[in-house]
């Protein structure tokens, strides 16, 4: 089943040599929030080909990021920069 989606952010991270999405299909948790859902690729392939997030490291790496990505929406969404 295909399904739309909305990339949030992407990035690279040299220590992988791997891409990083965040993206969501604005379905809603069980706490009213947007599930957001991410994966891994490899730059040159592009987003053809997402890859599931195996390692600790990663997982936390891409929870560091989304962390970072709430908290710049939420200040700048109050005015603060």
């Amino acid at each position: 089943k295909e399904v739309e989606c909305d990339i949030l952010f992407t990035f690279t991270c040299e220590d992988t040599g791997k891409g990083y999405v965040g993206f969501t299909d604005h379905s809603k948790n069980e706490k009213n929030e947007e599930n957001i859902y991410t994966a891994s690729y490899y730059p040159e392939k592009g987003y053809d080909v997402l890859e599931e997030i195996y390692t600790e490291e990663e997982k936390e790496m891409v929870k560091e990021v989304i962390e970072s990505v709430k908290t710049a929406i939420l200040n700048q969404e109050s005015g603060e920069k």
